[in-house]
This record gives structure tokens, sequence and C-alpha cells, in this order.
């Protein structure tokens, strides 16, 4: 009888993973995400956990520490380049390291209990498989991530998803995205130049000519949406600015993906136009597109 390779008897463990997390204007200890992290089930190990904190005001931090189960590496940047540097840098840091996995989370979203040791289970048995997305909803309790993809834009699925999906139909959102380090080395990093929205669908649209399949793992996530949950109109008007921005770097690789992302942010403006009365979003569009 041949004897199983070093490869194939192996288990990953939380040795293996990487978790990143995006912080902006909070405090690591009061964000949402970092107190649903900690109650959930997982051995005595601690896990890495790269903190990439992107507010203007420094956090006296030391660079590496220990908190709640976690070894921290805490990295401020005041000068808020995005959630793509933030990610690459937690790449690189698992590359140094030799790790397997990276999980990437918003402070945003509120974690299910159980969900690393249900993660962890899960890539174990799914061998196969490189790309792990999970369910996350709104306030509302409807399903936000996945969502059906069309035309550059996500749609809400009627049913919950469960096991494997093509990238090309249904796709998740950055926030408890789990990657195997593999996927990197094939499809290359994160577009830092894409700040916040479309870097998901940007990269997984690489990803997808690679990868055709995903494994959605379901669990009661629950995550806010900036863009749908912000009602201060400054606040609304500069991330629409930096969603067209976004957008259309996205949108450079040809003809026919710019004029799908540039009609996206059309409807986005005319619909925030026609909710505040203001022709800004719709000027935003074309200086972004035509200047």
């Amino acid at each position: 009888m041949p004897r199983m390779t070093d490869l194939e008897k192996r288990t990953y463990s939380f040795d293996d993973f990487v978790i990143v997390l995006v912080l902006y204007r909070t405090v690591l200890e009061d964000c949402n995400s970092f107190k649903t992290l900690v109650g959930t089930s997982r051995m005595d190990k601690k896990i890495d956990l790269l903190v990439y904190d992107n507010s203007p005001e420094v956090q006296e931090r030391p660079l590496d520490f220990e908190l709640q189960g976690f070894k921290v590496r805490y990295i401020s940047d005041t000068g808020n380049p995005g959630i793509g540097k933030a990610y690459n840098t937690a790449i690189r840091f698992a590359k140094e390291r030799s790790k397997k996995w990276i999980l990437f989370l918003d402070q945003d979203t509120q974690i299910a209990p159980g969900m690393l040791q249900l993660y962890l289970d899960t890539i174990n048995i799914k061998r196969e498989i490189q790309i792990f997305a999970t369910t996350l909803f709104g306030n509302d309790g409807r399903l936000i991530s996945p969502s059906k993809y069309r035309f550059k834009r996500g749609f809400r699925l009627e049913n919950i998803p469960k096991g494997k999906a093509f990238l090309k139909k249904i796709r998740p959102i950055n926030s408890l995205l789990l990657l195997s380090a593999e996927v990197f080395e094939t499809v290359g990093d994160y577009n830092e130049e894409i700040k916040l929205d479309f870097s998901d669908h940007e990269f997984l649209g690489r990803v997808e000519k690679h990868y055709r399949e995903m494994y959605v793992v379901p669990a009661d996530n629950r995550h806010s949406l900036s863009s749908s949950d912000d009602h201060d109109l400054q606040s609304i008007k500069s991330r629409f600015i930096i969603f067209c921005k976004g957008a259309h770097v996205a949108g450079g690789s040809g003809f026919i993906s710019g004029m799908q992302y540039f009609i996206v942010c059309l409807l986005r403006a005319l619909k925030l136009g026609i909710k505040f009365r203001a022709l800004f979003f719709l000027k935003v569009v074309f200086k972004e597109w035509l200047v």
C-alpha cells in the first residue's frame, strides 16, 4: 500500500491563518468586528492578526503585541491609502511567515460565533477549493453577500447560497473572504489604485479567470454597508467620489467593461441626485470619465 505524502497527511490549523482587519476612525478594542472575532470558537493557540489602521489620528501602539488570543501586528497609516494597500501588506506578511490562508475582515462586520472553526473544518474537508466565502446579512436581515453578479453590479439572491458556486455568477464582498495564499501567487495582489468600492469585483474578476468555483459556508454574520447606512450628505458626497474613481480604475481593462462601470456610476448618481435634489453626483460622474 503506497504511503501518503506529507502534503496529503497535513491538516490545516489556525497556525496557517493570517487575519487582516482594516480600521478607520475606530479603536481596535471598540471595533465590532474585533469584539465578535474574539468571541468565535477556536483553539487555544494565538492567531496572527494584522491590523491596518487608516485613521488620520495615530494610535499609540507597539508594532507587535498580544491581545485576547491574537498575535497582533499593528500598522498605522494616516495617509489612508485604501484597503488595497492594507490587503497587500497582509499578503506580504503572510508570505514572509509561510501562512497558507488569509482571512479579510471589515470593521463593520459582526462575526457569527464559531465562524473561524467552521472555516477551518471546511478547508480541511474541501481540499480542492482555494476560495471560501460566507453569508453576510444587513441590518434589515436581508442577504448582502454573496450576491448575483451582473453588469458589474451585485443583485440580492433570493435563496441563501451553500456549497460550490461559480464566481462568474455569484460574488462575495471582501469581508470574511478566505483565500489560499496560492491564489495570490497565481493572479497577483489587490489593485492599490482602487481605494474602496470595486476592489473585490476587480480582484475576483482576475481570480475567476483561473479559479471557476468558490465554496460558500453559510453562517449568521452581520454587516453594515456604510454606503447605505450613512445619512450625512457631505460624507455621502466624499464616498461617491471614491466610488466613481474605483469604478473608473476597475473598468480600465476594456471599452465594454468601462461602459458598464460608467453606467453603474450614472445610475447611482441619478438615484442620489433625486434623493438629495443635487446635480453634484452627475457632475462627479462626467468629470471622472470625460475630463
